[in-house]
């Protein structure tokens, strides 16, 4: 009995390595014929814009993130059909817990039936700053080119200070919150609706924050 399943054995081997080689072959010719048919096509997606993901709230974002370019390699027939609004681009910031500068590499998710994807560039060199709110008083800033006619009396806003919310490097150019107010052919008392702005020690309007409440009832006489 033993010496008739010894006998069995190689028989057993031999077998199972022609099933391994069978199979290995047809995978290849499989590969083969379907390469053949719908063959490998590589595309490049330019300007592709690049969404910035959740930040941790006392952090904030400022680097203006540019587009990047998204190559795709696949079957020539899902190459084709794709259309850039199929490819997308991201960078994962929910890591970044502290200030500083960071090389975030670019996320670019396949399509389904894509093979590969790949951005340039792969990395973005970001600036990460201190959030910050901060409080400053208003005051009006008269416009007219009849000053020698007009002379404010009193000016009364609805409300006396603002908040400020912006990168720390902003906020600390902030020399003064104003509120334009128009005179131009104006006379008497009347109430209007203004929008307070941010302004350097050069009078320059300070763009990239966010000033609350946006809009300030005044009266004017």
């Amino acid at each position: 009995m033993e010496e008739r399943e010894q006998k069995r054995s190689p028989i057993n081997s031999d077998w199972a390595g022609r099933l391994l080689l069978s199979l290995g072959l047809a995978t290849l010719l499989w590969g083969f014929v379907t390469v053949s048919r719908d063959p490998e096509q590589s595309r490049t997606f330019a300007n592709i814009p690049v969404a910035t993901d959740s930040i941790a709230d006392n952090l904030t974002l400022i680097t203006e993130i540019s587009s990047v370019n998204v190559t795709v390699s696949g079957p020539k027939s899902t190459i084709e059909n794709l259309v850039s609004t199929d490819i997308s681009a991201s960078l994962d910031l929910a890591s970044v817990d502290q200030p500083g500068t960071y090389a975030i590499r670019v996320l670019t998710p396949k399509p389904e039936d894509v093979w590969e994807v790949s951005s340039s560039p792969k990395t973005m060199n970001v600036v990460i700053e201190p959030l910050i709110t901060q409080g400053f008083p208003i005051r009006a800033n008269y416009q007219s080119t009849d000053t020698t006619q007009q002379q404010v009396e009193s000016f009364e806003p609805s409300v006396s200070e603002v908040t400020v919310t912006g990168p720390q490097s902003l906020i600390d150019r902030i020399a003064a919150v104003v509120v334009p107010v128009d005179l131009e052919g104006r006379s008497g008392t009347f109430t209007g609706t203004f929008t307070p702005i941010a302004q350097d020690a050069n009078g320059e309007t300070i763009a990239g924050v966010t000033i609350n409440p946006g809009a300030i009832t005044a009266t004017v006489t």
